[in-house]
């Protein structure tokens, strides 16, 4: 909290400005926008909504940013029309969840040309010593992940490059 470095906002990022229903749950750490989530709701908190665009347009450009929204992912890239160099998202090997990570993939390659990695649950070590393009990391989300337990949940880091800027 005293960091000149951090800003703290009593708000969530969305796909557009407004308010939506937040859901607490039993175990914290899984409340969130999805109703049908994981947990047992205890309470619901109306809860205002800005973009990504709008709070870089407050605050400047992230070098990195961390998406952590059970399952609200898409959502806060909706609110995204540029590129941020660096970001990473959760994501979960069980429908519908799995078909929204291809989608934030599909959604965020649209902003301009990316890389990614990822990490499997909750360990910090990247499964590819390079990272790989779109059309590579899909392969083996989409045909390989399946099969490796341990990769069943765990977070997807996305470079990011301007869709016109060029590589010297």
């Amino acid at each position: 909290g005293h960091s000149s470095n951090l800003s703290t906002l009593e708000t969530a990022l969305g796909p557009e400005p407004g308010h939506a229903i937040f859901y607490v749950r039993s175990h914290r750490n899984v409340s969130g926008f999805i109703k049908d989530w994981e947990g047992v709701i205890e309470s619901t908190i109306r809860v205002p909504i800005i973009t990504l665009d709008k709070a870089i347009s407050q605050y400047g450009l992230p070098k990195f940013c961390k998406i952590d929204v059970e399952g609200f992912e898409l959502e806060v890239f909706r609110g995204l029309s540029q590129f941020i160099p660096l970001l990473s998202f959760e994501y979960h090997y069980q429908e519908p969840y799995f078909a929204k990570a291809i989608d934030c993939i599909k959604y965020l390659s649209g902003l301009g040309e990316i890389s990614m990695n990822l990490t499997p649950s909750q360990n910090p070590v990247f499964a590819f010593s390079e990272w790989k393009r779109k059309d590579n990391f899909l392969d083996f989300f989409l045909h390989k992940i399946r099969d490796i337990p341990s990769y069943h949940f765990g977070d997807i880091y996305v470079r990011m490059k301007a869709k016109y800027e060029r590589t010297p």
